[in-house]
This record gives C-alpha cells, structure tokens and sequence, in this order.
C-alpha cells in the first residue's frame, strides 16, 4: 500500500471522528458556530480529496451503486441521528436544515469509500472452493443439529416450562370452536392443539412443553441444514468464521427466545428461510433433473405453508407474481417460473379458503391496514388541539374518540384501537383514506414525521424503540417482562414459571428485558433490527449490480416483505426475525458472487 493512501486513510479516519463529534457536540450543544464551520470545513476537505484522488475506479459494484448506496445510507442515517434526539422535520427552522443537509453530503464520500474498501477486500482474498459431500455433511447436520439444540435446551430450562408470551389468547379460538383470521388459522390450531393436548394430560404446562419442543427441533434442523449449504462457500482458511455461524444459531438470544416463544413468525421464519435453501438448492443442480423435481416439490408444499402462516407474506409473494409476469413480457423470459408462483398460489388459496370454511372462521379486521393514516391522524390531532384548525379537528374527531386515545409516535394501536368504521355512511374505509389524503396534502411534514416514528426501528440504526415499546419493567414479575423480547407469561392459562436454572434466566432478563444490551456497542448493533434490513438491501444492490438475476430474484421476495412491514402498526423484532436468519445466507451469496472464476 503506498505512502499516500495511508495518508488519505489516516484523514478519513480523523473525517469520520470529526464528522461523529460534530453530531454529537450539535446535539449536547458542546461546540460554539465558529467551532461547528470548521468541524464541516474539515469534512468538506477530507471529502474533496477522496473524491479526487482515491476510490473513483469500478470495483466489483459499479462506481454509481456505490454512490447510490452511500447516499442512502448516509441521508438515512443522518436522519435517524435528529430523530433520536427529538428533532423532526416539522421543528426545524432554515439553519436547522442547512446543518441537515452538509451533515449528508460530507458524510456520503466517506461511507462511499468504506463500501469500496470492503469490494476491494472481497475481490483480492475469496478464492472459490464449492464442495458438496454428501456423506461428510450428514454427519456436519447431526453435529450442528444437536450443538443447536443442546443451546437452546439450556434456555428452555431457564424458563420452564417455556414462554407463554406472543398472543396466547388464539388458543381461547380453539378451546371456544370459534374461530378468526386475525392470526394465520394455522398457527391458531397448532398452539391450540398442543394447549389441549396438555390439558389432557393433567397440565397445561405440558401443552407449552409439547409446542416449544416441536419448534425447537423444527428450527435446529433448519439451521443445520442451512449451515451444511452454505459452508460449502465459505473458504477454508475461514474456519472461524464458520464457528461464528454456528455460535450465531446456537447462542444468540433472538435465535433462542424465538424458539420457545409462542408466536407464528418463528415457524414462518423457519419455512422462509427453507424456501430459500431449496431454490438455491435447484440452481445449483440444474444438470440433475431427478433432484431438481425434488426440490420443486418441496418448495412448492414449503411456501403453501409459508403463506399459510403469515397473512403478509401473500402479498409479497403476490409482488414477486407481478414481477415475474412482467419480465416475462418485457424480456420475454421463459414463463417457468410465473406459472409455478401462480399455480402455488391458486393452491394456497384452495387450502386458505377450505380452512376458513371449514372452521367456520370469521375475517380479520380491516383495521391493521390503517396503521400508517392512524398514526397521521394522531401527529396531526397533537399539533393543532389547541384549537387553531377545527376544520382537522372536526375531521380527526369524525374518526378516532379523542377522550381515549392517546398518540404514540411508535405505537399505532393506541390510536388504531380507537378508530371507528363504518360499512356504509361517512365513516366508510373509502371515506377515511380520502380524508386521510386530504390532510397529508394539507400537513405534508407532519404526516411524514408521524410515518418516520412509526417505522423509527427499521431503518434507524441508532433506534432503540422497539426495545420499550410497552415500557421497561424488570422487577422480578414473570407478567412483567418487556423489553426487546417479550418474556411475559400471560396470567389465565395455569402456566406458572419453575425455572430450573435461574441464574441463566437473570442474565437473559438482565440483557433483554432490561435492555442491558444497549450498553455494548458490538452487542447493540448486533441485536439493532435495522442491521439486517440494511444488510438485505446492500444485498439486493450487489446482485442487481453484478446481474446475479437468480440471486436478486429470491431477494425480492424479502425487499416486498418489508414493504409489508412499513405499514404496520409497530416494530417489533420477530417481524424483522426472517432477515436475521437469513442474513447469513445473503453474505455467503455475495461472497459467492466475489469469488474467482478460474478456481473453480
């Protein structure tokens, strides 16, 4: 390395400290003005000079993603930086505003050469060595397997019976024979099942043994099997790299409180992640038909399931159709693909139906799409109470019970609860988007700050949101665990707490239901949900970027999932749970894309 990239380097670095300390000084209102223009002098100089003498070469991503990227990044970091510290758009002035916008564009030349060192780092140092052996990496699965499970066994035991947390009261539809399609019905029979079976046997508590007992083994045997595949890719010289993947599925605290939680994004997870596998698994076997047929037919049964357990899932699913259907129009690709997606569809349906007919079950409420309107409705009732537009007022108040609700700029439940429709009348669902446009148009800042908040954990890094997004309680109460997971066990279903290893369940309580996490920065970023929305992204750009069409394809699937997302009523981190687990998968892709040919 030459003299003078250390040099620009060593200045990026001190761009970086000044850039950071600028920010931080801003918002502790450390530094004088004269003090903030020559922190931003400093930044504009450093800018200026990578962007003239270093990092302008085309490198693995095309020089114009890397600035695509950058810019993103930057303008959305940044952002989450003001928001953090309660400064949204509505209350900054002209200088405010300034400040914003040198923030960004000194920013994005540094973050634009970080992304190019790390192309730089894949294209010199991953060489190629794809296996497949079959009989070693039986004998890995076992291995993984039950290293996975042994982990995860540990923590069970540590809240034995297990964790009757996420949304118990679908087992009530079960036990009344009345039945609804506010949750995926069959994850209503499943849990319920499992709870009667229990009851059976003399105790509820064997139901929810019976339950995480299933999930955990389903779960270890996908992450096993995942494993297998993609340390196929991973070079030899990397052998720490693979201990960190097992150690990733096995310790981690998000993989392990999933699976003895009960909630249905663990099994969903669990079949996405599976789905991705197996179509990888068809790419790469395109010469063996006999094994190809295979893995059609389990990804087809895979993701009926997979829609089967998470309502938002159809329609991302439903994109990817859109998609499909339009290259095969526009580029006249093969219509393989398009039909097999709309036959899997068509089924899924056939099944959906016949389940809800079936069981008899009632529709799902209309109300969990109006989280986004909800919330604008609340950010703007707060701004204009004081009675200085009784035009809103009047509108506001046609809509939402305003003595009872109560806006939470991360919550959309307090204010989506009180919200009252109508099938015919003013009160339409028709009647409160058109007013809800209406007072976008009107308050279009407001509005966006009330949809910021909202989504504030996915695509803030620094958002700690969702980690008391029902308030911090950690007194030793098992009702009474909320934090980054949900540890509670819900009162009214005889499940009592008997933990066998009661200093584990300390230390779990104390880094996740008192939030003690926040307090290592490795941890924290780790455990930041936003990471691996960030991370599927920079992945879905290498793939565009470098024409991996395959790779970029099964990415898409993710990428429409989280626009799902953007119109929930919250941020939780098990909505984010099938990125996490997949981000393991996605690496291996990209340094896959990265390695040499002429090694193979």
């Amino acid at each position: 390395m030459s003299k003078k990239i250390r040099i620009i380097q060593i200045l990026a670095i001190i761009g970086a400290y000044g850039a950071s300390s600028y920010l931080l000084c801003r918002f502790t209102q450390l530094l004088a003005a004269r003090q903030e223009i020559l922190y931003l002098l400093l930044l504009v100089g450093i800018a200026y000079i990578i962007k003239k003498y270093l990092f302008t070469e085309e490198k693995l991503i095309g020089n114009k993603w890397c600035w695509f990227l950058a810019t993103c990044v930057t303008a959305i970091t940044i952002t989450g930086v003001y928001f953090s510290n309660d400064i949204p758009f509505e209350i900054m002035d002209k200088r405010e505003a300034i400040r914003y916008g040198l923030s960004i564009m000194c920013f994005i030349p540094l973050v634009k050469s970080g992304i190019v060192w790390i192309s730089l780092l894949l294209d010199k140092n991953v060489p190629n060595e794809y296996k497949e052996n079959v009989k070693k990496e039986k004998m890995l699965f076992l291995v993984v397997f039950f290293a996975i499970l042994g982990s995860w066994i540990l923590v069970w035991l540590a809240y034995y019976p297990g964790l009757w947390n996420y949304d118990p009261w679908q087992v009530d539809q079960v036990l009344n024979k009345k039945y609804n399609e506010f949750h995926p019905l069959i994850h209503t029979l499943l849990l319920g099942k499992c709870y009667e079976i229990g009851i059976e046997l003399g105790e509820a508590k064997y139901g929810v043994i019976l339950y995480d007992y299933v999930q955990m083994i389903f779960m270890a045997g996908v992450f096993a099997y995942t494993y297998c595949y993609i340390q196929r890719f991973i070079p030899r010289k990397w052998g720490g790299v693979k201990l960190l993947l097992v150690l990733f599925y096995a310790v981690c605290p998000i993989n392990s409180i999933m699976a003895i939680s009960t909630t249905k994004d663990t099994v969903f997870t669990g079949l996405v992640l599976l789905c991705f596998i197996y179509a990888l698994q068809i790419m790469d076997n395109r010469e063996d038909k006999k094994r190809i047929q295979r893995y059609i037919v389990l990804i087809f049964i895979t993701t009926i399931l997979m829609l089967l357990f998470r309502n938002n899932a159809v329609y991302a699913y439903l994109l990817l159709l859109l998609i499909s259907i339009a290259l095969c129009v526009v580029k006249k690709c093969k219509w393989k693909v398009a039909i097999f997606i709309c036959i899997n569809l068509l089924t899924f349906q056939v099944v959906s139906i016949g389940l809800q007919k079936s069981l008899e079950a009632d529709l799902g409420s209309t109300r969990e799409f109006l989280s986004v309107p909800s919330q604008q409705f609340g950010r703007i009732y707060e701004n204009i109470k004081d009675g200085q537009d009784e035009e809103t007022l009047r509108i506001v108040e046609k809509y939402f019970d305003m003595t009872s609700a109560k806006y939470n700029p991360y919550l959309a439940d307090s204010m989506k609860g009180y919200l009252s429709i109508q099938t015919d009348g003013e009160n339409t669902v028709g009647g409160f988007l058109k007013d809800s446009l209406k007072l976008l148009i009107k308050y279009p800042v407001v509005s966006l700050d009330a949809y910021l908040y909202l989504t504030d954990g996915y695509w803030n890094i620094n958002s700690v949101s969702f980690s008391s997004l029902y308030g911090t309680v950690w007194d030793g109460n098992p009702e009474h665990r909320y934090g980054y997971l949900l540890t509670t066990v819900k009162p009214g279903y005889n499940i009592i707490p008997e933990s066998k290893i009661p200093l584990l369940e300390k230390f779990m309580e104390h880094m996740i239901s008192a939030n003690e996490y926040q307090r290592y920065p490795i941890v924290s970023l780790l455990l930041a949900p936003s990471l691996y929305l960030w991370i599927t992204l920079f992945c879905t750009i290498v793939f565009y970027a470098q024409r991996k069409k395959e790779y970029l394809f099964l990415t898409l699937f993710l990428d429409f999932m989280f626009l799902t997302l953007l119109l929930g009523p919250c941020v939780l981190v098990r909505y984010v749970y099938p990125y996490i687990v997949c981000t393991p998968v996605l690496i291996c892709l990209v340094i896959r894309t990265a390695q040499r040919p002429n090694l193979q």
